[in-house]
């Protein structure tokens, strides 16, 4: 059985599609972008695509992965971090 796709891997590929729908239109039509030369027209569409992208995987919540957990669904426990030591106590010389 295959694993569910990740939130984070549709959220991320859906505002790559329409991010970069939207910033190539928007470079077509305003005068300002438009003007500019070819080569910096699509820098610009290539960095507030890839921004919008990352951002929108960075911010998609994680897809839990069942098939990773102990038996029984539950996560296995984790080992509490070890402290520092004492010096060993000086007994009476």
């Amino acid at each position: 059985m295959a694993a569910p796709i990740e939130t984070k891997v549709t959220a991320a590929t859906g505002a790559s599609l329409v991010a970069g729908f939207i910033v190539g239109w928007l470079v077509l039509k305003l005068p300002a972008l438009s003007s500019m030369a070819a080569p910096l027209q699509a820098l610009v569409t290539a960095l507030i695509t890839s921004a919008l992208t990352f951002a929108a995987g960075w911010l998609a919540k994680h897809t839990p992965r069942p098939d990773l957990a102990a038996p029984g669904g539950q996560t296995p426990p984790t080992a509490p971090p070890a402290g520092p030591t004492a010096p060993p106590a000086a007994g009476p010389t």
